[in-house]
């Protein structure tokens, strides 16, 4: 909403003044063009809300409603009507798993205990476990470091990005992200 802001025009909401150039940006943001606003919006939310701890009425808030006052109201009266069909970020409302949770499923994942896990380096169970709370657990980069092992959060964060990146390339990994997730009985 606010005047001087380009994000609309990045963001593919409405055309830009003739001097804006959009391109190099969004060519950044995803290889193919179609999906390029997509991945900008996709990307700029990520970054407002990393590292962030919401309280759980903002999380709900804002699952529900990201827009002006008014459209915010709006949405609150149709959450009142406890009818989320249509409305984006249902995700947000699911139940949350702890931690502990995260660390049990990936005992069972590889057979041993935690303890174990947590002091090897580079053990793809620590990196999953890394991964699936910063995910659904709504932790903090700095809460998942001490329960890994007391790692930096910046060490955390990367270790994320890595096994991230892998798993995207890994079958096998992806295969072991799913079964975690079902394992815990919550659809991310």
């Amino acid at each position: 909403q606010y005047r001087w802001s380009s994000y609309r025009y990045y963001a593919g909401y409405a055309h830009g003044p003739d001097w804006l150039t959009r391109d190099e940006l969004l060519r950044r943001a995803h290889r193919e063009k179609r999906l390029r606003e997509k991945a900008y919006r996709k990307d700029i939310r990520h970054r407002l809300s990393y590292g962030v701890e919401s309280s759980q009425i903002e999380r709900l808030r804002d699952a529900v409603a990201v827009g002006s006052a008014a459209f915010a109201k709006q949405a609150r009266r149709v959450g009142v009507q406890r009818n989320l069909r249509g409305i984006g970020g249902k995700r947000e409302l699911r139940r949350r798993v702890s931690a502990e949770d995260v660390r049990k499923g990936i005992e069972v994942l590889k057979g041993e205990p935690w303890e174990e896990i947590r002091g090897r380096h580079g053990d793809w169970g620590k990196a999953l476990f890394l991964s699936t709370s910063r995910r659904i657990c709504g932790l903090t980069l700095r809460e998942i470091g001490a329960i890994a092992g007391g790692m930096e959060e910046s060490a955390a964060g990367m270790a994320i990005k890595r096994f991230d990146q892998k798993a995207r390339k890994d079958k096998s990994l992806r295969e072991q992200q799913k079964a975690l997730i079902e394992m815990l009985d919550v659809g991310t």
